[in-house]
């Protein structure tokens, strides 16, 4: 309530101002470092089990079709060393290291969560938090959550140009050859970050807020995310 008497009864500067006190006093960018250094460990165990999953799929080119589509938002020297660390993983794949892995995940990904359900909360003003075995199961699901939704994506980054193939073989619409031809992989990349974010931003505050509240937040992280990802790679490149 608190919330949405500051949103309406602001004007914009003092709204501004109060969001950038807000973010010092509550230490948001503590709690970003504390995301990101997070994130970063959870990537290899990551990788390494979607390699793992996406060999039993019976599906090919799978893993060159999410290479293309993460060429489109990450620097050439960041791709190839993606590319260099997949086919490690290919070649030394043993069942130990999926098991390290399956746990090196579990951990990471939860702080993942759990780091940005203090954040969430701090901002919202909760003060009393969930219990934490429960928020950590709710941060253990999440992170697999995750996981299973990046490989449905990826099975979208085949089959997705798949369908636009064969519509484009039936329809002579050069508009519609534009669109399938340059917008199946970003909107598979969109669609996988706005709904992420929309579960996120709904399951990991302990408090519940209705649909209209979390909508207009999860579309502005992905556009949001979307102009990092491109100010990064022009920024290296």
């Amino acid at each position: 309530l608190e919330f949405r008497r500051v949103l309406f009864r602001s004007s914009i500067p003092e709204l501004v101002i109060r969001t950038i006190r807000d973010r010092r006093s509550h230490q948001l960018d503590a709690r970003s470092a504390q995301f990101s250094y997070y994130s970063m460990l959870a990537l290899a165990p990551l990788l390494i089990l979607i390699i793992a999953s996406v060999a039993q799929l019976p599906l090919d080119n799978v893993l060159e079709s999410f290479l293309r589509a993460i060429k489109a938002g990450l620097p050439d020297n960041v791709v190839r060393l993606i590319n260099r660390q997949i086919e490690d993983i290919q070649q030394h794949s043993t069942w130990m290291l999926m098991f390290v892995a399956l746990v090196l995940l579990s951990v990471a990904g939860s702080r993942v969560f759990l780091t940005l359900g203090a954040g969430l909360d701090a901002a919202y003003g909760v003060e009393q938090r969930r219990r934490f075995l429960r928020a950590s199961g709710v941060a253990l699901a999440l992170t697999f959550g995750v996981f299973v939704l990046l490989l449905v994506a990826m099975v979208l980054l085949v089959v997705g140009p798949m369908v636009a193939e064969f519509l484009l073989g039936r329809i002579d619409a050069p508009w519609l050859h534009v669109l399938l031809s340059t917008g199946v992989r970003w909107g598979v990349a969109c669609g996988f970050m706005r709904i992420a974010t929309s579960v996120v931003y709904w399951l990991v505050p302990s408090v519940k807020l209705p649909w209209y509240w979390i909508w207009p937040g999860s579309l502005f992280a992905t556009v949001g995310w979307i102009v990092a990802m491109q100010g990064m790679r022009l920024y290296i490149e």
